[in-house]
């Protein structure tokens, strides 16, 4: 069975700022959630990873996004160094199998030879996750719910990798050409 893990936004991007101007970023947590009414829900969980303990957090509820339970394809190498020691403190550089893929994601990989980026999100109809294209109206379910656990083993499946997501980072989505 997988572990059910919710992320969502205590903090958007720019809602704060610094003394010179210059932008917060947004701050995320995980965990548990317990949706509110309105704008806002409570998640029980830890901030960006750090699990020592478990707090309570009030989230913007349009933020929240449930895992996938699938890792994507980021290699060890691809990660900044800050990453890197981030997933030393609990781990070892030998278990990282990649980023853990939210609803919400903006992903992109190779599928059919072409480069495609899509948004991961829930399809009611099939109660499972897939890519919505940006320029597309259906998304396109995942098939094969382990394919991103295949990819080093078919040439041409869809190797997804996390680039941002839709919250922090909407602007990926726009002008892009294959989706």
């Amino acid at each position: 069975m997988r572990e059910l893990i919710f992320r969502g936004q205590t903090r958007r991007p720019g809602e704060k700022i610094r003394f010179n101007g210059e932008k917060i970023p947004g701050n995320w947590v995980y965990g548990g959630i317990c949706h509110g009414k309105g704008d806002f829900s409570v998640m029980y969980g830890y901030v960006n990873g750090e699990q020592s303990s478990i707090n309570k957090f009030v989230v913007y509820t349009d933020t929240v996004g449930q895992s996938t339970g699938l890792t994507d394809r980021t290699e060890w190498d691809e990660l900044t160094a800050e990453e890197q020691r981030f997933w030393l403190r609990n781990h070892i550089a030998e278990q990282w199998t990649g980023r853990l893929i939210f609803e919400g994601d903006v992903v992109e990989g190779m599928a059919y030879s072409s480069v495609w980026r899509g948004v991961i999100v829930w399809i009611d109809e099939i109660a499972g996750f897939g890519v919505r294209y940006h320029k597309r109206s259906e998304p396109t379910a995942w098939e094969n719910a382990s394919f991103l656990k295949q990819l080093r083993m078919y040439k041409d499946q869809f190797a997804a990798k996390v680039i941002g997501n839709i919250y922090d980072n909407p602007e990926l989505l726009d002008n892009y050409g294959n989706t």
